[in-house]
């Protein structure tokens, strides 16, 4: 898989974020920090690795196989996790750390100590950017052509390397060619990354309330995952989906499979559309490969025998009265001997009856895959990590991490659909899920409460966005529109509520008919909604705050005299956030005891709950009003002391 390296950071990246938000809601800021950084270095690190982008010198390898100082400490997350990550590859495969290939010319991985190295003190090409020389060994030359794991080096490094060798060799002087291990990744670790994707997106969905709509990605989720565990090269076990040797389905499998053998089907159409390739190949008389033939006109002239390589797509009946065979295999592996065997043996008889014969799989494509069970091991653990993490987030949907944790969360999913297309082939499709998920991750770090940083989006006093910021930050912007009349319409609740005379409270207004009657003043307390110009021209005043969060004090302290003012001139006064339950409620509690209309902080509480049941009040909430009521400037007005306040 071509991104495979950029995927498994990314995810790496993801999976500690998530655990230094889960670190912090258990009060270890301190034990959470170092979490923080290294997620921060895996997605640069994902970033950088991505075949688009293809930037080892990011880690500033010498070219003595050296790393400086800086590297070593900005990068010593992602340094000392490589290295690790191999020691124990190469513990597990007990494979031995080189191999001669030819006479004088030798092939193995990172020679972590002198005992690693081939005999003859040879010349050393490291193609590794990530693993550091170990000093002492090779008096007889090294070359670095620093590459990323998993990738190729591109053709001019090749071409230096071989010329390099080259001459070493003419002084009869031996060859060492190392890298970090061989990786590859085929349809188990595909269909890994689909069941944890549809996962998140399934608790993603659960997050929002959308509890029916969910479901399906749960189903899916878990459908992947068994077809990630039946497809391994260590069970191989392509009867699950239950074929017939007819080349149909049992009508069991096409429900409970059903998720994986329409999506097998509609990528295989997808992948035929973008290549433009045609459907079959002759390949010698009589003889033709290549993909599924999904209908009658897809296949070769003279009604050819089918020998058919595939478990998971179905035989289109109406074709082939000359015969047809099944040997079903999971996609990007090979057919057993036993299977390739009886292929052969039919399609032979089938060509001394001079009967052509048209084989096939789903590409008509061949794709040599070595897998190893210790990456495979790996790649499970993150999935299990994601499958927690995305538990987690039920949990804490509603403490004051919840914007933090979701949009970490969005991230993750983005960056997988992202590397996914990438994988298919669709590069410029792909290009604004990575951006998306950059620009998620952004706001993941810059809405978590020790951060708290919501002038990042740029919200103008006036509640306008510069173009600027339209533009960097769009894919949130108007991603949370989106959801706010999503939720909107299957809440079917008022935009806004009366909560006292004068006194309103609800969610973000996106246009003029969700303002109260009355041309109120308002009091925006979201820092990603804009204003709707032309309404109100008595008054306008941002106190920027992130969804999920609450206002601080001051801000508080600064919204609530600015209302009681307003009051006190006969003006209305609506308090609005995203949905008009948190932000917005806890500054109309403020102002209800500001005024005077309740004497407490919890009887503000609950007559708002009694005018907008769906209000809620979380812990910070609560906290952050008390602070604000213990330092607060003015004591509560009484009705005949407005006029103090004109």
């Amino acid at each position: 898989m071509g991104v495979g390296l950029s995927v498994l950071i990314g995810l790496k990246a993801a999976t500690l974020f998530i655990i230094f938000a889960y670190l912090r809601t258990l009060g270890f800021t301190f034990l959470s920090v170092p979490f923080l950084y290294a997620s921060l270095v895996s997605l640069l690190v994902s970033l950088a690795s991505h075949p688009a982008t293809n930037l080892p010198m990011l880690l500033g390898k010498n070219t003595d196989g050296s790393f400086p100082i800086w590297s070593l400490i900005i990068f010593s997350p992602y340094l000392y996790f490589v290295q690790g990550f191999s020691a124990l590859r190469r513990l597990k495969s007990r494979e031995a750390p080189y191999t001669e290939v030819s006479d004088g010319l030798y092939v193995g991985g990172w020679p972590s100590s002198p005992d690693k190295m081939p005999p003859g003190n040879p010349a050393i090409i490291d193609c590794t950017c990530e693993l550091p020389r170990v000093f002492g060994i090779s008096g007889n030359g090294y070359l670095c052509v620093p590459t990323w794991d998993t990738r190729s080096p591109d053709p001019g490094a090749m071409e230096s390397a071989v010329r390099w060798a080259c001459r070493k060799r003419a002084q009869n002087t031996p060859i060492f060619i190392h890298c970090a291990y061989a990786m590859k990744s085929g349809l188990s670790v595909q269909m890994g990354w689909k069941a944890a994707t549809s996962f998140i997106i399934f608790a993603f969905l659960r997050t929002l309330g959308f509890a029916l709509l969910s479901l399906p990605l749960l189903y899916s989720s878990f459908i992947s995952f068994l077809v990630s565990i039946a497809s391994h090269p260590s069970i191989n076990f392509p009867i699950l989906l239950g074929k017939n040797t007819n080349g149909s389905f049992p009508i069991w499998s096409l429900i409970i499979f059903s998720p994986y053998l329409y999506y097998v089907r509609w990528i295989s159409s997808l992948k035929r559309l973008k290549r433009r390739e045609p459907p079959y190949t002759e390949v010698s008389e009589g003889l033709y490969v290549g993909g599924w033939p999904s209908s009658p006109e897809k296949m070769p002239s003279g009604d050819p025998a089918i020998i058919d390589c595939t478990c998971e797509l179905p035989r289109v009946f109406g074709v082939s009265g000359n015969g047809y065979l099944c040997i079903p295999t999971w996609d990007t592996r090979s057919p057993d001997p036993d299977a390739i065997e009886s292929a052969v043996l039919w399609g032979c008889r089938k060509r001394a009856q001079n009967t052509p014969v048209f084989i096939h799989c789903a590409s008509g494509r061949m794709n040599m895959v070595d897998e190893r069970q210790m990456i495979q091991k790996l790649e499970v653990f993150i999935f299990k990590l994601l499958l927690r993490a995305a538990i987690m987030d039920l949990q804490l949907q509603g403490m004051k991490y919840g914007l933090c944790i979701h949009m970490g969360l969005k991230s993750a999913i983005l960056f997988i659909i992202f590397s996914y297309l990438r994988t298919l082939g669709f590069t410029l499709l792909s290009l604004p899920f990575l951006y998306a998920s950059f620009i998620s991750f952004l706001v993941s770090i810059a809405s978590h409460p020790s951060i708290n940083f919501p002038i990042l989006l740029g919200k103008n006093t006036d509640g306008s966005f510069p173009i600027w910021s339209r533009i960097i930050f769009s894919p949130y912007l108007y991603y949370v529109r989106l959801i706010a009349s999503l939720k909107r319409l299957k809440r079917r609740e008022p935009p806004y509520n009366q909560v006292s005379d004068g006194l309103y409270v609800g969610g973000w207004p996106s246009s003029p008919e969700k303002i109260p009657s009355g041309d109120p003043a308002i009091i925006d307390c979201t820092c990603e909604f804009p204003r709707v110009f032309d309404i109100s021209g008595n008054g306008y005043l941002c106190i920027p705050t992130w969804d999920t969060s609450s206002p601080d004090p001051d801000a508080i302290e600064s919204a609530v005299l600015w209302g009681c003012r307003k009051r006190a001139q006969n003006t209305p006064v609506f308090i609005h956030c995203a949905s008009g339950h948190g932000r917005s409620v806890a500054v109309m509690c403020g102002l209800l005891v500001a005024l005077g209309v309740v004497d407490s902080l919890q009887a503000a509480e609950d007559l708002i709950r009694e005018k907008r049941p769906s209000a809620r009040i979380r812990d910070h909430h609560r906290t952050t009003l008390q602070q604000w009521s213990n330092n607060r400037l003015f004591p509560p007005l009484k009705p005949d002391s407005m006029h103090l306040l004109h």
